[in-house]
């Protein structure tokens, strides 16, 4: 009797302890449960966030590939008129050089004008004095 006595004992105190395990795991499951629906929820704001921020880089992408296309169109049109320009430069250039060797002849022609006219002059004083 007293050997059943124990076991009926020590089953009871089984008994209490497979119930307390049993509740202490029941918490342990809603804790478990609750931190990760918190977690699920922390995760979903960070998921949003970074989809949000990858839409962005998605716009800036879109921006920035037609910002270059913009700027490689300015650098053309830009290489363009340089062009443009250095070739009139060039024009300029030669027609300066070309009145430049114009006006040296024309430089000697009135040297030579001036020459004659003073000694034309000289000849007027000639026949003015006689």
């Amino acid at each position: 009797m007293s050997r059943l006595t124990d076991l009926e004992l020590e089953l009871e105190a089984s008994l209490e302890a497979l119930i307390a395990a049993e509740v202490r795991a029941g918490r342990d499951t809603v804790d478990f449960v609750q931190e990760s629906e918190r977690e699920v929820h922390v995760l979903q704001l960070e998921l949003d966030v970074k989809t949000a921020y990858a839409a962005k880089l998605e716009n800036d992408l879109v921006l920035a590939v037609d910002n270059e296309a913009k700027t490689l169109a300015t650098w053309e049109m830009s290489v363009t008129t340089l062009e443009n320009c250095k070739a009139e430069l060039e024009a300029h250039r030669a027609f300066y050089m070309s009145e430049v060797e114009r006006l040296r002849g024309d430089v000697e022609t009135v040297d030579e004008v001036i020459l004659i006219f003073k000694q034309e002059l000289m000849g007027i004083d000639d026949i003015i004095r006689n």
